[in-house]
């Protein structure tokens, strides 16, 4: 049976796709590689190096975890901008991350990292594989997007 309504609204949320960013040499790397989406417990990177790549919420909370529970250094990359905090001496920023070679990070400003383990802070996918393409949200994957009312309605309601 089929039936009509004159509203729908879709409430998925849209912190389930991560967004995963590819750098050459991740197919190499002798470490971990994860998205935040996939951190559980800062305890599993006591001792070790991590490069953070992303520099928002995430990036900040789970390296102030991994600092907290005793890794030896964080290393976070940003695109646009550091984050600027007064970071402890073994927390550095550094611009993007432009390629891995086995256990070394390189940084387009040219500058190098040894790291154990790489978790991506780099924000969601929004998905909708089960609606019609006219129907789809449009957005550069900002948090708040131009074509949702208050952030809530589709403002080109076909």
């Amino acid at each position: 049976s089929t039936e009509e309504f004159d509203h729908v609204v879709v409430a998925n949320g849209h912190f389930s796709t991560p967004n995963v960013p590819e750098f050459p040499g991740f197919d190499t790397f002798s470490g971990r590689v994860l998205h935040a989406h996939d951190f559980r417990d800062a305890r599993e990177f006591a001792g070790k190096d991590i490069l953070i790549i992303g520099s928002s919420y995430s990036a900040e909370d789970i390296g102030s975890q991994c600092w907290k529970y005793g890794c030896r250094s964080v290393t976070v990359s940003h695109r646009t901008a550091p984050m600027g905090f007064g970071w402890p001496a073994n927390f550095r920023e550094v611009p993007l991350l432009q390629r891995v070679d086995v256990d070394t990070a390189t940084f387009k400003d040219g500058s190098s990292q040894r790291v154990d383990a790489i978790i991506l802070c780099t924000g969601y996918l929004h998905t909708f594989p089960f609606m019609e393409d006219k129907l789809k949200l449009r957005t550069a994957n900002r948090l708040a997007t131009a074509d949702l009312y208050k952030g809530v309605v589709f403002v080109d309601n076909p």
